[in-house]
């Protein structure tokens, strides 16, 4: 939880629970699929779909 406060509750201003729940699924989304981990320089997504093949 402390990333998503980090990342999106203290840069944006949220005053409905529209805009709260649009920031915490642009958030997961941005999180699952786009970005790149240092350590194996692929997104969540690619790196379990590399081990699913290797499995």
């Amino acid at each position: 939880m402390g990333f998503i406060k980090k990342d999106c509750f203290y840069r944006e201003k949220i005053d409905s629970l529209t805009k709260l729940n649009k920031v915490c699924s642009d958030y997961k989304k941005w999180f699952i699929y786009e970005r790149i981990s240092r350590k194996k320089e692929l997104t969540p997504r690619e790196y379990r779909n590399k081990l699913l093949k290797i499995a």
